[in-house]
């Protein structure tokens, strides 16, 4: 889909910062919230940790777009070097909780940015499942509108190929008639 929408091959969730901005918010409720919760004597519900890290990719998304978003037009530059910007700025954050984490924290941490099922049951799977299918569902019905996308840039490139083209080929005759009609003059003053 990322690549669709960058016309980019080479465009993934971990090049716009999107994958960093979860991993970020997935490590500090890790961290931070066991801490708090921990000295609250509650734990960590299956819940928490999948929210906050897609919370952490949308408010990632957003942000993105708000900096590549300029007079009602959105810059795929400006999003793809912001988001580079941000994965890195994720990834210190993510070292310095890793830095603070003790030895258990930092196992869950680095099995969850792995992506470790070691923890996975039925119940969590029946939570994923909805969202899994619904996505599943989705893609099919933007595939064309992504398609069109990517046809109508290969046709905007073709278009400027071919003015280009032209304006080259009148430029040759142009030169052409000026140099006929220099010849010509100097036929006629001679």
């Amino acid at each position: 889909i990322m690549q669709g929408l960058f016309r980019n091959p080479l465009a993934d969730p971990a090049l716009v910062g999107v994958a960093g901005g979860g991993a970020l918010a997935a490590a500090v409720v890790i961290v931070i919230g066991d801490r708090l919760l921990t000295a609250s004597g509650m734990h960590l519900s299956i819940w928490l940790l999948p929210a906050a890290a897609f919370a952490g990719s949308l408010l990632v998304t957003m942000l993105l777009y708000r900096i590549a978003t300029r007079e009602n037009r959105t810059s795929i530059a400006v999003f793809l070097l912001g988001g580079l910007a941000i994965a890195s700025l994720s990834n210190a954050g993510i070292g310095m909780l890793v830095f603070t984490a003790d030895d258990r924290q930092l196992r869950d941490m680095t099995f969850w940015m792995l992506g470790s099922i070691s923890g996975a049951t039925w119940t969590k799977v029946s939570i994923l499942a909805p969202f899994v299918f619904a996505m599943l569902a989705l893609v099919p019905s933007i595939g064309r509108g992504l398609d069109l996308l990517v046809l109508q840039h290969f046709l905007q490139r073709a278009a400027i190929a071919t003015t280009n083209h032209d304006h080259a080929l009148g430029a040759r005759m142009g030169e052409q008639r000026r140099v006929r009609d220099h010849l010509v003059v100097q036929e006629v003053v001679a």
